[in-house]
């Protein structure tokens, strides 16, 4: 027992070490702190004077309201900052949008029109990035008009409830969660938002006793903080996690969680506690495996390769990643439906969009089993007559009736090519289909697909590289 204890006080004392050396490298100092509030408080004293040329429009006041990590304390260094404009509840959204966009235009340096569930003002003040957020004066949370309504209230219960050691417990779980690529709930990530953040350390305390928790996590967790309510409906959510919203109890602050970032928060919590290293939260960039690599590995697996191009479409991320990921069901489901095995797939989107998928043979043989029904459906008898009058040879396996005939397509590429046509990729990329490339097998391996193929062949967690 006394060994025990002797290695947990050095576990503990080597865990508080690690979190004293990340909070240097993130938590901003006094000077900073200064520059970013300074930022905030110039922003709004320029909103308060240009509001009332624009409160006609409006039908009454507009005030500025800080809210985001600045407000709460929670920040990291180079924050931005994130100003709300409160407009009365009687403003029609079309005039709130285009007051806000107007005030934005006025009183920051730089500015850039940005959309969201509408659109806001992006710039600068001083150095310091901003954004200026036009939302509804609401009394009452449940009184939500546009998606950012809510926001104001959520900063003031953070700042009521939150202990003030906290706000680098938060600050650790966020840097936590960046390493390893789960930050974030914009649809590029589907991971943890900065308020979820905020309320995991509310409810458990710190950010160490955070991530144990976390470790044990499994699917249809139910998190509530003592003293908030559960709306009826969340009473029966099939969500991985489940947060009522302490302003809004209806409403599921983890809904944005994917499967993906949700398990790899499981892991990494559990590896973390194993062995707390610095690369958790700075792990090292990505490198990309050479032609030759990429070749060897190819030719150990057997597998095969396909490759969508696209050009990048000019909409926001939060429009643009749902259309990517539909496109990748799709088009696998297209392969699938037509003989070709799909392995695994991946995508990313930076000047372009690529889509890449692992097949599970890279040879295409000429004729495949395509699956029909049960041989006492009543349809049976039908598939019996149409697949032998297109030449196929019927077989019965396990009581299912599978039709063996000639491909229709040599390979998958030609397969794409001909069939996306009628493919859906979502909105935005079916307007970009014709100037679409497919490459498939071996010219799918070049220097530029190095990074998708990398990650597709060799994929690792970022604390692993």
């Amino acid at each position: 027992m006394e060994c025990l204890l002797k290695v947990t006080t050095i576990s503990l004392r080597m865990e508080k070490q690690l979190e004293q050396k990340v909070l240097a490298r993130i938590r901003p100092d006094t000077e900073e702190t200064g520059r970013i509030e300074s930022a905030a408080a110039e922003v709004a004293r320029r909103v308060e004077a240009v509001a009332p040329r624009y409160e006609g429009q409006a039908g009454g006041l507009i005030r500025p309201v800080l809210v985001g990590s600045v407000a709460k304390g929670t920040f990291l260094k180079e924050a931005d900052v994130d100003l709300f404009m409160t407009f009365p509840v009687s403003a029609p959204r079309e005039v709130l949008e285009k007051v806000g966009l107007s005030i934005g235009k006025e009183v920051l340096d730089e500015p850039i029109v940005k959309y969201a569930e509408h659109p806001y003002m992006r710039g600068k003040m001083g150095g310091v990035n901003v954004d200026l957020v036009p939302c509804y004066a609401i009394t009452d949370p449940s009184m939500k008009m546009s998606a950012v309504d809510r926001t104001p209230f959520q900063s003031d219960y953070v700042n009521r409830n939150m202990q003030i050691f906290q706000r680098d417990e938060v600050r650790l779980l966020k840097r936590f969660f960046k390493g390893i690529g789960v930050y974030g709930a914009e649809a590029k990530v589907s991971g943890f938002s900065g308020y979820l953040c905020e309320l995991l350390i509310m409810n458990y305390v710190t950010f160490i006793s955070t991530i144990q928790a976390i470790s044990q996590w499994t699917s249809g967790e139910m998190i509530q903080i003592p003293g908030t309510a559960l709306g009826e409906k969340l009473t029966s959510s099939d969500a991985l996690l489940t947060l009522p919203d302490p302003v809004d109890g209806d409403r599921n602050v983890a809904a944005a969680l994917g499967a993906n970032p949700f398990s790899t928060a499981v892991i990494a919590s559990r590896r973390f506690l194993k062995k707390p290293e610095m690369r958790f939260f700075f792990p090292r960039d990505p490198v990309s495996a050479t032609v030759a690599e990429i070749r060897r590995k190819m030719k150990e697996t057997g597998h095969g390769l396909l490759l969508l191009r696209l050009d990048r479409a000019e909409v926001v991320d939060d429009n643009l990643y749902p259309q990517i990921q539909k496109a990748r069901r799709n088009i696998a489901a297209l392969l699938e439906k037509n003989g070709f095995e799909v392995n695994r797939s991946v995508y990313n989107a930076g000047k372009d969009i690529r889509i890449l998928f692992e097949l599970r043979n890279s040879f295409n043989p000429q004729s495949w089993l395509r699956e029909g029904p049960a041989g006492w459906s009543e349809n049976s008898s039908a598939f019996i007559d149409k697949h032998r009058r297109a030449g196929g040879t019927i077989s019965l396996i396990d009581g299912i009736l599978y039709s063996e005939e000639e491909k229709p397509f040599g390979s998958p590429a030609d397969l794409l090519r001909e069939g996306m046509g009628k493919l859906s990729l979502g909105a935005d990329l079916d307007k970009l289909k014709r100037t679409a490339t497919v490459h498939g097998g071996d010219e799918v391996v070049t220097a530029a697909n190095r990074e998708i193929l990398s990650s597709l062949l060799f994929p690792s967690f970022p604390w692993e590289r």
